[in-house]
């Protein structure tokens, strides 16, 4: 049973291991009447006292998800999927709100190849249709003109050049004003997501997104330690 629990982070520790457990269960990937790790083992495992082990175990069977047998051991329990209500106020592209997600999503990738030519699954460009070659030539001269840049740290916004560049479109397409020391470049939404979050979001926080929404987004506020609402609109 492997995952990582946060020190750092305001939600306590028997909480994520309670959390953790919960959501493999729910996922399916801990079967039911699988047999879990001992008290022991686990607190060994994750390095955390018995005590806090004990408490989240308790926590998990008063919520029906593990039994615990004297001189046997601990046992995922048989779960039955909860239907969800139906609210006539539902769109036709709810959909989302119908599936259980309980893993995070950069697990998902682990739990659902798919060998499809097209797949549809998630919103990821064919490698086939970059110009990598054209990719390759740039690299490859950069790095003869400048063979340092390879083994240090770019600048913590992002290549000047390139916020140069985004700074010039953004003024003639969108009559924005802006300069390059105003821009950021992230590796994707969801980092800049991330950044965020983590600026204005903390423990207790309600947030409510639209429905479907980006499914990384929650796993970025759950770890905020926010709680999530959907909103279908």
């Amino acid at each position: 049973m492997k995952w990582e629990l946060n020190r750092a982070s305001e939600i306590p520790l028997t909480k994520q291991i309670y959390q953790a457990i919960a959501d493999k269960i729910l996922s399916n990937l801990i079967a039911p009447g699988a047999l879990l790790p001992s008290v022991r083992n686990l607190s060994k495992e994750i390095k955390v006292s018995t005590d806090t082990v004990i408490q989240a175990y308790r926590d998990l069977e008063k919520d029906n998800f593990i039994t615990r047998i004297q001189g046997k051991g601990t046992f995922v329990n048989q779960r039955k999927q909860k239907a969800l209500p139906k609210s006539p106020n539902t769109l036709p592209y709810a959909w989302q709100l119908s599936v259980q997600d309980y893993l995070p999503r950069a697990q998902f990738p682990n739990h659902a190849q798919s060998h499809e030519k097209i797949n549809l699954s998630i919103s990821r460009i064919d490698p086939g249709l970059f110009p990598n070659r054209f990719i390759e030539k740039l690299i490859s001269d950069d790095l003869l003109q400048n063979s340092k840049s390879i083994s240090t740290y770019g600048e913590i916004q992002g290549d000047k050049e390139l916020r140069e560049v985004y700074a010039r479109y953004l003024k003639k397409e969108h009559k924005l004003k802006t300069s390059p020391q105003d821009l950021l470049i992230t590796c994707g939404s969801q980092q800049g997501i991330e950044l965020v979050a983590k600026s204005f979001v903390g423990p207790g926080d309600f947030i409510m997104v639209e429905a479907p929404t980006y499914p990384a987004a929650i796993d970025i506020f759950r770890a905020r330690g926010a709680n999530d609402h959907s909103d279908s609109c």
